[in-house]
């Protein structure tokens, strides 16, 4: 579950767990995976914790160390 993507445009990190509300703030389509560059999905919901997902696997090694 990776909780750091990058902003498209601009390339500043986004830690999802210092976000208040990332529904609110953040859209799927301006987060890139920062190890393939893939877009990523916002995943919020009231169950589990606020991340980020790939629409599909990421091509680039198994995770961050």
């Amino acid at each position: 579950m990776p909780f750091v993507a990058l902003h498209k445009e601009t390339k500043a990190r986004i830690d999802i767990t210092a976000v208040n509300n990332p529904r609110q703030f953040l859209k799927s389509g301006d987060c890139i995976c920062q190890l393939c560059g893939e877009p990523m999905i916002v995943k919020a919901g009231e169950i589990l914790q606020a991340h980020f997902a790939h629409h599909a696997a990421c091509t680039t090694g198994s995770g961050l160390p």
